[in-house]
């Protein structure tokens, strides 16, 4: 009786003690990752059903801009930035996942860092219009550098720039959201 009442005992002080865990989901390659189909119609429902089933679900997300993905052979899309402020308007984040998507691993530190610049113009005036700071970075193939010195450089560099590194589960359960 005694061991039972001790374990009831540690048991709920576990449960009392516990870290507050919270879960956020996250989207890489943002406007759209559309396998090649650029009709914009697909595009706009996809994006739209994904923040409606998110919002929803109450699940929050950080979507990751590619912001290269915003412009084509004239410049600034506009259709795919209104697909990033339909994203924002609805209550999600955006995060900075490079301009270009380069391979830090493969890439000097100034080259990656600039491409780390260039990659949050467009997200940071969409997040500052919403009254929301760009705060988060991931880096692509989660390569965070092939040295440690590369990977110091980085993280120093992204940690003066105010930008918190979202972590990726390596091992995880997927969940298929019904669009």
């Amino acid at each position: 009786m005694r061991i039972g009442s001790l374990f009831i005992l540690l048991f709920s002080g576990l449960l009392a003690f516990g870290q507050h865990k919270q879960v956020c989901f996250s989207f890489d390659d943002l406007p759209v990752v559309s396998y090649g189909i650029t009709d914009t119609v697909f595009q706009e429902k996809l994006v739209n059903n994904l923040v409606k089933s998110l919002n929803n679900n109450k699940i929050q997300a950080i979507g990751f801009v590619n912001e290269s993905n915003l412009y084509d052979n004239e410049g600034v899309n506009q259709f795919q930035v209104k697909l990033l402020k339909i994203w924002v308007n609805s209550g999600l984040d955006l995060g900075n996942h490079t301009f270009s998507h380069p391979d830090y691993n493969t890439v000097s530190f100034k080259d990656y860092s600039e491409d780390i610049l260039k990659g949050e113009t467009i997200s940071r005036k969409i997040l500052n219009d919403r009254g929301k700071s760009i705060k988060y970075f991931r880096h692509p193939f989660l390569h965070v550098g092939n040295s440690k010195v590369k990977a110091d450089s980085l993280s120093d560099f992204l940690l003066k720039k105010g930008y918190h590194v979202a972590p990726v589960l390596q091992k995880c359960l997927f969940m298929i959201i019904i669009l």
